[in-house]
């Protein structure tokens, strides 16, 4: 009769025990790979929304309501949040400013009245408006990987 070596008898009545602890890794292996997915898409869908409504706010200007920012404010402050990529922010703050200034100036004119020159003045903000929302949509679909 042949005898079994020690370690080899260790070793066989330890494997359940060992493919126990090798399941129970892989397991929280996947679970932790599931949870960073479902955060990183949720991380994307919060930047999604953050974008277009910043996008949105800064389309165009009712210059008949009163003059705020506040809606402006709240949208970049999303974007600082989120947003990994510096230019990306940067971008949103230059957008930031100048659809201030556009708000700004079409609302005094609202108010005011103006001839051609406060006129000129909504034109020239408004395209500063629409070439930094440009850059911005640009930087935030780059982002986004589309």
């Amino acid at each position: 009769m042949t005898t079994l070596p020690t370690w080899v008898a260790v070793v066989l009545g330890l494997a359940p025990a060992i493919v126990a602890v090798v399941a129970i890794v892989a397991d929280s292996l996947r679970e932790r790979g599931r949870r960073q997915h479902e955060m990183a898409k949720g991380v994307r869908e919060e930047r999604v929304r953050a974008y277009a409504t910043f996008a949105r706010l800064t389309k165009w200007v009712d210059e008949s309501q009163p003059y705020k920012y506040t809606d402006l404010a709240e949208a970049h402050a999303e974007i600082e949040l989120l947003a990994d990529d510096a230019k990306l922010r940067e971008e949103a703050g230059l957008l930031l400013q100048t659809a201030m200034l556009w708000r700004k100036t079409a609302r005094d004119f609202h108010e005011k009245g103006g001839g051609t020159a406060r006129k000129e003045k909504i034109k020239a903000a408004k395209e500063q408006v629409d070439e930094h929302r440009a850059a911005f949509v640009r930087l935030a679909k780059k982002e986004l990987g589309r």
